[in-house]
Parts: structure tokens; sequence; C-alpha cells
């Protein structure tokens, strides 16, 4: 084969690959997906960036959601990190501050505002309760369209918490969102 031919047909398969949108995964059923029980999130089993179904043994309900983890630093020679917990549903966004060191973890619910940026576009809201955030129309359509960067600014006791929401997290939430609008 012509090497000059080999070149052109790797650009376009490249060209190709990087812009076509992959199909989102068809989930069939809620009860094929994984069940987390609340108090369990955060933990070694969580499924990241997968949809979940979490249960809640207080109040007995059972939701779907998605998880998602950013690290800010991890100083594994003294044991220490710290990052975000975020867990998105269709109905809103709980967003956590958390701090693990050799002694144990702290974490701190992030009451004060979040701002979640998706494609250039900034969408604000101030928390429904305890550290929750609700999940707006305009925010879920967006999410929804989605194929850019999402970042996500919590805000707590006058400091900000940035960081960047990972595109699996973003793809596991449309494919929730595609599910209810079908089949709901």
């Amino acid at each position: 084969m012509n090497r000059k031919f080999a070149f052109t047909i790797a650009a376009i398969i490249t060209a190709f690959a990087v812009t076509v949108k992959p199909a989102l995964a068809e989930i069939t059923s809620l009860n094929n997906l994984p069940r987390i029980d609340r108090k369990s999130l955060g933990s070694p089993k969580t499924p990241w960036s997968r949809p979940i179904m979490v249960y809640d043994s207080f109040t007995e309900e059972l939701f779907p959601a998605v998880m998602d983890i950013n690290y800010y630093g991890s100083k594994l020679l003294i044991g220490e990190e710290d990052g975000i917990v975020t867990m998105w549903t269709l109905s809103g966004i709980k967003a956590v501050y958390y701090y693990r060191n050799q002694a144990g973890e702290v974490g701190s619910l992030l009451n004060d505002g979040l701002q979640v940026k998706v494609d250039g576009k900034v969408y604000t809201s101030p928390p429904i309760s305890n550290s929750v955030y609700p999940m707006t129309p305009e925010l879920h359509q967006a999410l929804m369209q989605s194929s850019g960067k999402v970042f996500v600014r919590a805000l707590h006791n006058g400091k900000q918490f940035n960081t960047e929401i990972g595109r699996g997290t973003i793809k596991a939430y449309q494919e929730l969102g595609v599910y209810f609008s079908r089949y709901k």
C-alpha cells in the first residue's frame, strides 16, 4: 500500500474517531444497576461515574444517581488527600468536600452555593437543604446536550472549591436522562 495513502486513511480514521460522539449505553431496567447503600457511598466499593441505585435505609427510598470524585491533591508519603465528591440525580446535585488523613476522614457539606459550568455557560443555584442543589430544567437540558467539559464550583465558608466533572459521569447522567425520558 502506498505510504501516503495509508497516512491519509489513518488521518481520516483519527478525525472520525475524535468528532463522532459515541452512543450512550442504553439502560433497559433500573433493576440491572448496581445497588449501593447510602451509608457506603464514597467507600472503595462505590462505582464511580456509572449509573447506580442508591438505597437510603433511613427513608427506605431507592433512587438512581451517578457518583463522581475529584482529588485535589494526594500526599501519599504522609497519608493525606482531599477532594470533592458529588452525587448527580435527575432532581439535584449533592456536593461534599472531604479530607482524609491517617487519623480518618473528615467530610464537610458545601452549603453556600454551587455553580455548574456546562460548555461555557454557568448555572448557579442556592442549596435547597444540606448541600443539595436543585437540578433545574435548564441545567438538566445543558447536561443532556453537553459534549464538552463540565466544571463545578462549590462555595463554603468563604472558600471556593473548583473541580472538573469527569466525562464518564456526564455520560452516565445522560444515560439516566434518556432512560427516564423513554420509560417514565
